[in-house]
Formats: C-alpha cells, sequence, structure tokens
C-alpha cells in the first residue's frame, strides 16, 4: 500500500518513509473514521444535532479522534465565530463523503500534535494499539458561538469502575465433582482476561464456567462486569441477577451496587435508587458512602 501522496514534498517524503508500514496499518484501522473538519466541529458543538450526536459519541469511543482533536485545538486556540462558521460550511461541502487519509498528513501532524517530531507520531501509533475501554458516550450540549465548547461529562450519575479481584469462601467448599485447586485452575483464564480489560474473551470464558459451576458466584459477578464495560446491558442484568440469587453475603453489597448501575444504564432509574437507598442503610462495607451519595443523585 502506497501511504504517501503524491504532492508531498521530498523532505516529508524522507521523514516519513521509515514508517511506511505503520502508517499504512493506520490508514486501514481508521478509513471510516469521520473527517477532521467534522471531528473539529463536533468538540465545539458546531454541527447538526444528529451528525453532532454520532461524532460526539466517536469522539468518545476513538482516542486517536480525540489526540488529534485536542491537538488542533492546542496548536490554534479556540474557534471564533467566522472560523466555526468556515469549518462548518466545510462539513456541509464534505458531508457524506469523507476527506480520511489526506488530512492526516505530516504537516497536518504537527500542528495537531503541537510536538514537530516524528517520534510523537509513532507513540501515538504504539499507544492506540493498547487501547483500553473507555466510559460510554458522552451527551455535548451546545454553547453559544464564540466561546469555548463545555467539558464531556458522564451521561450517568453511578460511576462504572472495574471491580478488583476477589474469590468468595465459598470457594473452598463444594464446588461439585472437582477439588477447588481444579475450580481455581479453570478460573484463571477467565478472571486473567478480566484483569487485562479484555472483556470480550473474558465473557467467552465465564459463559463456559456458568454451566460447569452454577453454585460460583465469582463466575456471574465478574461475567457482569465485563458484559457492562462491553456495553452488553441485557448480559449484564442477567448476570448480576444470577450472582444475586446465589445469595454470597462477601459479594453482596458489590452486586446491589453493579445492579443498581445496569438500571439506571437501562432507564429504571427508580430501581436503581431503591437499590442504592437499600445499600446505604446497610453498614460495615466500602459501598456504602458512593449508596448514599448515589441516592441522592437519582432523587
Amino acid at each position: 500500500m502506497n501511504t504517501l501522496a503524491n504532492d508531498w514534498d521530498q523532505d516529508e517524503r524522507e521523514a516519513l518513509e521509515p514508517l511506511r508500514d505503520e502508517l499504512g496499518q493506520l490508514q486501514e484501522r481508521h478509513a471510516n473514521d469521520p473527517s477532521f473538519d467534522v471531528l473539529r466541529a463536533a468538540s465545539a458543538g458546531a454541527l447538526p444535532a444528529d451528525l453532532q450526536a454520532s461524532t460526539s459519541a466517536h469522539l468518545a469511543d476513538c482516542r486517536w479522534s480525540r489526540v488529534l482533536v485536542e491537538g488542533a485545538n492546542a496548536g490554534s486556540g479556540d474557534l471564533d465565530p467566522e472560523d466555526e462558521a468556515r469549518l462548518l460550511a466545510r462539513v456541509h461541502r464534505n458531508t457524506p463523503s469523507r476527506t480520511g487519509w489526506r488530512l492526516l498528513r505530516p504537516r497536518v501532524w504537527i500542528s495537531v500534535l503541537a510536538a514537530g517530531t516524528l517520534a510523537l507520531i509513532a507513540m501515538a501509533i504504539v499507544q492506540r494499539s493498547r487501547e483500553t475501554p473507555v466510559a460510554p458516550a458522552a451527551d455535548v450540549a451546545r454553547d453559544t458561538p464564540g466561546t469555548a465548547p463545555p467539558p464531556i461529562v458522564p451521561r450517568f450519575q453511578l460511576a462504572l469502575d472495574v471491580p478488583a479481584v476477589k474469590i468468595s469462601p465459598r470457594a473452598f467448599t463444594y464446588r461439585g465433582d472437582l477439588t477447588v485447586d481444579d475450580f481455581m485452575s479453570q478460573l484463571k483464564p477467565a478472571l486473567d482476561a478480566y484483569r487485562q480489560g479484555d472483556y470480550r474473551r473474558a465473557d467467552r470464558e465465564f459463559t463456559m464456567l456458568a454451566t460447569r459451576y452454577p453454585q460460583a458466584v465469582e463466575v456471574f459477578f465478574y461475567q457482569g462486569i465485563a458484559r457492562l464495560f462491553l456495553n452488553d446491558l441485557s448480559g449484564a442484568d442477567a448476570s448480576l441477577a444470577a450472582a444475586d440469587r446465589l445469595g454470597d453475603a462477601s459479594f453482596a453489597a458489590d452486586i446491589a451496587w453493579y445492579r443498581a448501575v445496569v438500571d439506571e444504564r437501562l432507564g429504571r432509574t427508580a430501581d436503581a435508587r431503591a437499590r442504592l437507598v437499600a445499600l446505604c442503610s446497610q453498614g460495615n462495607h466500602a459501598r456504602q458512602r458512593a449508596a448514599c451519595d448515589g441516592a441522592d443523585k437519582l432523587r
């Protein structure tokens, strides 16, 4: 694949030649991204409502696009009304076609990343391959022209964090026909994937364990968390409900909290608040303060 445009000058070609393979991979990975004009207009809240919503969601999910826009804004300052109008006019001319790869020329990269060194480009490529899951897409409110865009805030009141791995005391009692060591060794691949943030693989591993160990709260609880981060809300709801039915006291507070998180994301705000009120009234657990605060926020 030829990743070097014909109209680049000799200095640009020589500078990017060592990165030809990486740039080719980057081109393929982001071939369907919104154009740079659209991304920057979305960061300023300057798009029509339907395009604003979809592009804001893309920015929330794509670290590379956020780096491009943040670098451009840092390098050239906030959009004034005239710039915003010109940018929006370009978006209308180019939509739905995409300018795509041509926007990622080295001259653009240098201003966008506000660095002036190709080492930062290589670093961004490597970091993009290690991208971790991010919070669900945020709502972006429109502001008056000429003012800085408002900060992106979470859509939901209840935070979605990653609970540390723990094992129930029940794990050291009867688990079917296998020994405790057998159970722990079979649980390990699923927990390893969970710890590494590979939630899709973790979900598959926990699914295989669920029929084998229907009384193992760890399987259903951590599967529910993995599905939450995959935005599989109905799946998370089912897994956490199964964990709740097992009545394991060592997981009870965590299960109640994350069931409230699922409830809020499914629009069951009253159910979420009821769980939090009950959790707030119980003492001696780490989730109590967060539950009380969450119940107030959902009032």
